[in-house]
């Protein structure tokens, strides 16, 4: 678990923005982790909603303008229009019957970045079959005109769980 994780956060972290040169770097202030914690978990409440009613543009609106996303099962896509395509096409395939995110661990390599490990678990209704399902996640978030906009999202179901 403990490679996996520092597997995922190290893809996150790739994701971010180059480091400026020594000259060029200013000293960031240290992140204020108890408020990027209740912003990004704002932002999954956000998702929740988003994704319970089937509405694809209101989660893409939740991406960056360049994001890229990867959900096993899916082809990865990048970009908003992109992006809302792929959530169109899941919830005409299911509908998203409960959904919870957890944010589990965050890392913010500076004041308008982070990087967070979580959980999700989602039963949808795909044709009238009703399935649940577990989601390991790894997100890269973007601070962009003072609102937290998630950069890069990879997910993939949890081994461990089963219905």
């Amino acid at each position: 678990m403990r490679t996996l994780m520092t597997i995922a956060l190290g893809l996150a972290s790739a994701c971010a923005p180059a480091a400026k040169a020594p000259d060029q770097a200013a000293a960031a202030p240290p992140a204020d982790t108890a408020a990027l914690r209740t912003a990004l978990n704002a932002l999954a409440d956000q998702y929740e909603a988003a994704e319970l009613a089937g509405n694809a543009a209101q989660v893409a609106s939740m991406y960056s303008d360049g994001a890229t996303v990867v959900f096993q099962g899916f082809p990865s896509a990048t970009g908003k229009t992109a992006l809302e395509a792929m959530f169109a096409q899941a919830a005409a395939a299911q509908k998203t019957l409960e959904m919870t995110i957890e944010t589990g661990t965050i890392v913010s390599p500076g004041p308008d970045e982070a990087n967070a490990l979580g959980t999700a678990i989602q039963l949808v209704d795909a044709g009238g079959k009703k399935s649940r399902m577990w989601w390991r996640w790894v997100g890269g978030y973007r601070r962009l005109d003072g609102q937290w906009k998630l950069n890069f999202l990879m997910a993939f179901q949890d081994s461990t769980k089963a219905e």
